[in-house]
C-alpha cells in the first residue's frame, strides 16, 4: 500500500477518534458529578499501564516507531475531542440557562483562569510547530490540538457557581431552580445549597459570597426557590454524604 493511501487512512481513522471523543465529551460521559477518588485513580493507572506497554513493545521492537507513534496520535486525537465536546456542552448549557442573576467576581475567579486557559492554549499552539517553522509531525499535531482543546475546556468553566435566571451553572453541571431545595449559611461568609440530583438523591456545595452581596444572594435564592417550589411537598430521600 502506498505511503500517500496510508496516510489517508490514518487521518480518517484518527478523524473517525476524534468524533467519539467529541461524542463522549458532550454526553459528559465523565464529569465532575460523576468523579470519585478510585475513578480518577483508575482511569490514570489505566492510561499509564497502556503507554507504558507500548513503550515496551516499541522497545522490545515488538511495534515499530512509526505504530508507536500513531498509537500515540490516536490517544491525543481522543483527548482533544473529549475536551472540545465537553466545552461545547457547558457553553450550551450556560446558554440555556439563560442570563446571570448573580456571580462573585475578583481577579482570582474570573481573570486569572482566563489567563491560565489563554496560557495553555498558546502553548498547545506552539506545540503543533504550526507558527515555530520546526518539522511538522502527527504527533506534535495531535499533542498541540490536545492542549488546545483542554485550555478551551478549561476557559467554559468557572470556579464559583454562576446564578441565572434558569438555574445554577457548577462547574460542568447544571441545576434547575425546581432542583434547589434549601440553603444555609455555615459561617458569616459560606454558604451551603442544597440540591436534588437526577436520581433523587440529595447533594450539596459550598461557596464563599463577600458580605456586601449576602442579601441581593438571599432574595435571589428565596425569589427563585419559592417561584420553582413543587404543587406539592415530595418525601425526600437521605442526604448524599
Amino acid at each position: 500500500m502506498a505511503n500517500a493511501e496510508i496516510n489517508i487512512i490514518l487521518w480518517i481513522v484518527l478523524s473517525i477518534l476524534f468524533l467519539a471523543g467529541l461524542a463522549g465529551g458532550y454526553r459528559q460521559l465523565l464529569h465532575f458529578g460523576n468523579l470519585t477518588k478510585n475513578k480518577v485513580l483508575s482511569a490514570l493507572t489505566f492510561i499509564v499501564v497502556v503507554i507504558t506497554a507500548v513503550n515496551i513493545a516499541h522497545w522490545l521492537q515488538w511495534i515499530t516507531t512509526e505504530r508507536a507513534a500513531q498509537f500515540t496520535m490516536g490517544l491525543f486525537i481522543v483527548f482533544a475531542g473529549f475536551f472540545f465536546g465537553s466545552g461545547i456542552k457547558i457553553m450550551r448549557k450556560r446558554n440555556d440557562a439563560g442570563r446571570i442573576e448573580y456571580k462573585y467576581r475578583s481577579f482570582s475567579t474570573d481573570i486569572l483562569p482566563s489567563l491560565i486557559a489563554v496560557a495553555i492554549v498558546a502553548f498547545g499552539i506552539y506545540r503543533t510547530s504550526l507558527l515555530t517553522g520546526h518539522l511538522l509531525t502527527g504527533v506534535r499535531v495531535t499533542s498541540g490540538l490536545s492542549l488546545i482543546m483542554f485550555g478551551f475546556y478549561g476557559w467554559t468553566l468557572n470556579v464559583v457557581p454562576e446564578f441565572r435566571f434558569g438555574g445554577i451553572i457548577l462547574l460542568d453541571r447544571f441545576i434547575p431552580w425546581s432542583n434547589v431545595i434549601a440553603y444555609e449559611w455555615r459561617t458569616e461568609e459560606t454558604l451551603t445549597i442544597d440540591y436534588q440530583l437526577k436520581n433523587e438523591k440529595i447533594s450539596d456545595f459550598t461557596t464563599s459570597i463577600p458580605p456586601d452581596d449576602q442579601l441581593a444572594v438571599e432574595r435571589l435564592l428565596n425569589r427563585m426557590i419559592e417561584e420553582h417550589k413543587p404543587d406539592a411537598e415530595l418525601d425526600l430521600p437521605v442526604k448524599e454524604s
